[in-house]
């Protein structure tokens, strides 16, 4: 958004965002951002289980629009809709469908990685599970309502991004967990991987809500510290034993 002036888009034009992630160091939601610069911009966001590749391959997936405002969100609906193709649901929970497709591109990092140090389907259904509990517990407190997580760009972008390599983020996992360095990482990957930054963000986040976010935390070490994946696997498993906690 730092080359958007209000000149460039007129308010009756609708912009749809698809971009995923929260901006350091304000902490805002990519929307926030948007409305920053562009006060009086109709807006809706466009999340899900969509990768790239597949998506222009013109296989079949269904994703969110989210909107403040439903009946732009149902202009949209329709006008991107492919039959057959690309489905489209709408909803009015902004921050619950950004949030959720902005924090599970750090657990699809922790994927990448366990998938690298070979540990097994158990714990990749460990991770999409105390994953999704880091996902739902931020953003219940930001204001999301807690079944937006467990649609489309909450649990169906989860599972999507955590189980492809096809995913940027899934990718830059796996090569931390073989323990190669981040700029390396992004070097050789040569495109962005929402979930680097986001990992320090949602850290920040979670800080200052004082939220445990332990899968996230450890994503944030592996990508800013020296920690080795075996050190880091050691830290993650021999923390204090708790309750699973329950959304109902």
């Amino acid at each position: 958004c730092e080359n958007l002036k209000k000149s460039d888009i007129k308010p009756e034009q609708i912009l749809v965002n698809a971009s995923k992630g929260i901006e350091l160091p304000s902490l805002m939601r990519m929307s926030e951002v948007i409305k920053d610069v562009l006060p009086e911009q109709k807006l809706a966001i466009l999340s899900g289980p969509t990768l790239a590749k597949e998506v222009l391959q013109g296989k079949p997936t269904a994703a969110c629009v989210a909107s403040e405002d439903m009946t732009t969100a149902e202009f949209v609906q329709h006008a991107l809709n492919v039959p057959g193709k690309f489905r489209l649901y709408t909803n009015n929970d902004v921050i619950g469908v950004e949030l959720g497709g902005s924090l599970k591109n750090v657990i699809a990092i922790a994927s990448g990685f366990a998938h690298a140090m070979n540990l097994g389907d158990n714990c990749a259904g460990t991770l999409l599970t105390r994953g999704m509990a880091e996902i739902v517990r931020v953003s219940i407190r930001l204001g999301a309502n807690p079944s937006t997580l467990y649609g489309l760009s909450g649990m169906g972008d989860l599972i999507a991004t955590c189980s492809s390599p096809m995913s940027r983020n899934y990718t830059v996992g796996s090569m931390l967990g073989k323990g190669k360095k981040i700029d390396d990482i992004l070097r050789e990957l040569g495109s962005v991987a929402e979930g680097v930054k986001t990992s320090k963000a949602i850290c920040e986040l979670a800080k200052k809500l004082d939220i445990d976010v332990p899968v996230s935390n450890a994503i944030y070490e592996a990508v800013y510290t020296d920690i080795t994946p075996q050190e880091l696997l050691d830290k993650l498993m021999n923390r204090k034993l708790k309750e699973e906690e329950r959304y109902v």
